[in-house]
């Protein structure tokens, strides 16, 4: 077979199998956004027709809300050397338009300086609407008919309810590691997940799992000399011990990992 170039559409459902595996990726690609854009507030809402991430923080113009939904723009990095450096939750730039090359994306955005907002309406990678939008400050991302041109991806997805479980998780983990962001999840109108902000870590412990388990968890924290970095380990005792590994992460530098080792 001979060897030649695919075109645009492929190359961006490749690239959205690379990013978006599921829909609690999609959120998780979202949240993170969110807080790079230092959102204060971030609430997530998910129902059968839509996954939705709203925030409160710094907007994008007009003419930046256009760029985000390309491929490889970013303004998390600007050269190759940024990345020794990195400080954010993300660099390729590939979630937005990742995520519109599989399903129907509307994002709308406004900075807090500015009049109005500005809202596109992307389908398949394609933009089919934009104009202007009066909204509050932040940015607002609606996701709907996700997988739809892609069928055997969505055939590999699990039970709504193993979808959606998953996605709360990485809502949980997002929320754990930042305490001084207040978090809030949805499912069809139901509040599963709501956190206070304002950096206290128990605080968010106890508003995600209750009385019981905040009473029973023990912190443990470690300085490292000079540079080296600190510790902080949250341990639940036997009281709410558990027969998996579902509360089980790791964070660093803020962000979930996964450390198998460890765990």
């Amino acid at each position: 077979m001979s060897i030649k170039l695919l075109d645009e559409a492929t190359i961006n459902q490749i690239a959205a199998g690379e990013v978006i595996e599921r829909p609690a990726a999609v959120v998780k690609e979202l949240v993170e956004n969110s807080l790079d854009a230092s959102a204060g507030r971030i609430q997530v809402r998910i129902t059968a027709e839509e996954l939705a991430v709203h925030d409160d923080g710094a907007g994008m113009s007009a003419a930046d809300l256009e760029l985000a939904v390309q491929r490889h723009a970013t303004s998390k990095i600007r050269s190759s050397g940024d990345l020794e450096r990195l400080d954010t939750y993300g660099f390729r730039g590939e979630a937005l338009p990742s995520i519109a090359a599989v399903s129907e994306l509307t994002v709308a955005s406004r900075p807090p300086a500015a009049a109005t907002g500005h809202r596109l309406v992307v389908r398949a990678g394609t933009v089919v609407t934009r104009g202007e939008l009066a909204m509050a400050a932040g940015t607002q991302v609606q996701v709907r008919d996700l997988f739809f041109n892609t069928p055997v991806r969505l055939r590999f997805l699990r039970q709504a309810r193993t979808e959606r479980s998953r996605i709360v998780a990485a809502v949980e983990r997002l929320a754990l590691a930042r305490p001084d962001v207040a978090f809030s999840c949805q499912l069809d109108g139901r509040l599963v997940v709501s956190t206070p902000g304002g950096g206290d870590r128990l605080a968010a412990l106890l508003a995600m799992y209750g009385l019981e388990v905040a009473k029973d968890v023990h912190v443990a924290t470690a300085e490292g000399r000079g540079s080296e970095g600190r510790a902080l380990a949250l341990v639940g005792g036997p009281a709410t011990a558990r027969g998996n590994r579902s509360r089980q992460a790791v964070w660093l530098n803020g962000r979930p990992v996964r450390v198998k080792g460890l765990l």
